[in-house]
């Protein structure tokens, strides 16, 4: 018998087909791991973006928002104090909800008003959508300008340690 093999034999296949399933299972995890981080960091630079928009907002009015959707866009066309321009409406939806960005739920809280209506504090928390799958940590900042964080599944609070 002198015949030529064409081909692969299944025994072959079956091995690559192996090889390839091993390769899968160590690199998927990988992959989550690396995205979950790339939403968390996302959510730290929304946080961070949504305090300048909070200081800027401040130093123009004299006072923080009432509402997360004050922050921006105008419905008339000029900046005010119920549309300051100075967030998207991604990060600032109408409405009052929160902002929902890779991920994460963007919520800003407005703390007590001084006798004349100021909104004197603040509170922004950055929660995963999906707890162990948009991501693990969650976030908190304030007037104060620390970001703090949980990895509990305990919500951020002034009392949680800060990132920096």
């Amino acid at each position: 018998m002198n015949r030529r093999q064409r081909g692969f034999s299944l025994l072959e296949l079956i091995i690559v087909l192996a090889i390839i399933a091993i390769i899968t299972m160590i690199a998927i995890p990988n992959v989550r791991h690396i995205h979950m981080q790339a939403q968390e960091t996302s959510a730290l630079k929304s946080i961070d973006t949504m305090r300048t928009a909070l200081q800027a907002y401040e130093a123009s009015y004299g006072t923080f928002p009432k509402q997360q959707s004050d922050l921006g866009p105008p419905s008339g066309g000029t900046p005010s104090k119920s549309g300051a321009d100075l967030l998207d409406a991604v990060m600032a939806p109408p409405g009052g909800a929160p902002a929902q960005k890779d991920g994460y739920l963007i919520r800003y809280t407005a703390g007590p008003t001084d006798d004349a209506g100021n909104v004197l504090t603040f509170t922004v928390t950055a929660d995963p959508a999906a707890i162990n799958v948009s991501g693990v940590k969650r976030y908190f900042t304030d007037q104060n300008n620390t970001i703090r964080y949980t990895m509990d599944g305990s919500p951020a609070t002034a009392l949680s340690p800060p990132i920096r």
